[in-house]
C-alpha cells in the first residue's frame, strides 16, 4: 500500500514530455555523433541525385498539399508550420538537382542549398513561437505562410540558375555554431509548442505534429560538422523526410476530420482564440465545447466568434483570463438551450 502511494503513476501529460524527450535524445545522440565522427562515405553521385530529388518532390508535394489544406482552412499554426518545411523540402530538392557530376559540374550551390534547407523554415517558425498567444497574429500569418513558401522557391531557381552565386557557410566555425543553434532551438520550440497543445487539449494529432517536428529539427546538426555523404548526411536527410512526413500526415487527418467525424470541435479548440483564452483551465467549458461535435452546428461558429471576440478584449484591456473565463462559460452555456 505505502509503495503504490509513494510511486504514482505518470499522468499523461507528463508520459507525453517523457516520450518528446526520449525520441529527442534517440535523434539527437546519432546525429551529433556521426557528424563528429564523419564515419561512412558512400559517393555515388547518380544515385545521390535519384535518392535526393526523389526525396525532395516527395516532400514537397507533402508538405505543399498540408499547406493548402490548412491555409484553405484558416489553421493559423498548422499554415506556418507546413509553409516552413515545403521551403524547406523545396531546397532539398534542388539540392539534389545541384548534385556535382549528375546534372551539374562541380558547384557551390549544392552545398549552399543543403544549408538553406535546414535553416529555410525559419522565417514562419520564429513568428509561430514570438505570437504565441497572440490573437492579433491573425492579421499576418496568411501572408508570412505565404512568402516563406515564395522564398524557398524564388532561392531554389535562383541556385538551378546560378549555382555559384553563393558560398556555403564553413563547418566547424563559431558563426556557423551560432547559426545552427537558433536553428536547433527554434525548431525544437516549435515542436514543444505542439506538444503542450496535445497536453493541454488531449490533442492525438497535435502531439504528431511536434513528434514530427523533433525529427526535422536534428537537421541543422549535420551542417555544422559537413561531411558531405557520410552516414551523418544518410541519417539527418532521413529524419527530414520522415519528419516533413509525420506532420504532413497529422495535418491531412486534422483536416479531414473536420470534414466528417464528430470530433470536428475538439480540433478546432487548439486554434485561436481557444488558446488564447487558455480555456484547458477550466474543465466545464472543455466538456461543453466538445459536445458541440456538428460541423453543421450553428453553435460551433457562434461559440469560436464569442471566443475570439473574448480574446480580443482580453488582450486589449490586459485582462486576467481567470476573469474572462466565466464570461466565455456563460456564454457557451447559454448557446446549450439554442436549437441547432
Amino acid at each position: 500500500m505505502t509503495a503504490d502511494k509513494s510511486s504514482p503513476s505518470p499522468s499523461p501529460a507528463d508520459q507525453m514530455r517523457l516520450s518528446a524527450t526520449i525520441l529527442a535524445l534517440a535523434i539527437f545522440v546519432p546525429s551529433i555523433y556521426l557528424g563528429s565522427s564523419q564515419i561512412g562515405l558512400y559517393q555515388e553521385p547518380s544515385l545521390i541525385a535519384a535518392v535526393m530529388i526523389t526525396s525532395g518532390l516527395a516532400c514537397s508535394a507533402a508538405a505543399g498539399y498540408a499547406w493548402w489544406l490548412s491555409f484553405a482552412n484558416g489553421y493559423e499554426e498548422n499554415s506556418l508550420v507546413a509553409a516552413g518545411l515545403l521551403s524547406s523540402s523545396l531546397l532539398v530538392m534542388a539540392h539534389g538537382l545541384l548534385t556535382p557530376n549528375a546534372l551539374y559540374d562541380m558547384n557551390s550551390g549544392v552545398a549552399v542549398a543543403g544549408q538553406l534547407s535546414s535553416l529555410a523554415y525559419l522565417p514562419a517558425f520564429v513568428y509561430l513561437v514570438v505570437s504565441r498567444g497572440q490573437i492579433t497574429r491573425g492579421q499576418n500569418w496568411r501572408f508570412i505562410s505565404s512568402a516563406s513558401v515564395g522564398l524557398g522557391l524564388l532561392v531554389s531557381i535562383w541556385l538551378l540558375i546560378a549555382p555559384d552565386a553563393l558560398t556555403p557557410m564553413k563547418p566547424k566555425t563559431t558563426s556557423t555554431l551560432i547559426i545552427i543553434v537558433i536553428a536547433i532551438v527554434v525548431g525544437l520550440l516549435t515542436a514543444a509548442h505542439f506538444v503542450d497543445l496535445a497536453q493541454k487539449f488531449r490533442q492525438g494529432r497535435s502531439f504528431g505534429i511536434g513528434v514530427g517536428l523533433i525529427f526535422t529539427a536534428s537537421v541543422p546538426v549535420f551542417f555544422y560538422f559537413g561531411g558531405p555523404y557520410t552516414a551523418a548526411y544518410w541519417w539527418t536527410h532521413g529524419m527530414c523526410i520522415a519528419g516533413t512526413g509525420i506532420v504532413a500526415w497529422m495535418i491531412w487527418r486534422r483536416t479531414r476530420e473536420t470534414e466528417i467525424i464528430a470530433d470536428v470541435f475538439a480540433s478546432m479548440i487548439t486554434e485561436k482564440p481557444m488558446q488564447t483564452l487558455e480555456v484547458y483551465n477550466s474543465p466545464r467549458i472543455m466538456q461543453m465545447l466538445r459536445a458541440l461535435d456538428d460541423p453543421n452546428d450553428p453553435r460551433v461558429k457562434q461559440a469560436l466568434q464569442s471566443s475570439r471576440l473574448l480574446a480580443e478584449v482580453s488582450q486589449e484591456r490586459g485582462l486576467d483570463r481567470n476573469v474572462v473565463l466565466p464570461t466565455l462559460k456563460t456564454m457557451i452555456e447559454s448557446l446549450e438551450s439554442s436549437p441547432t
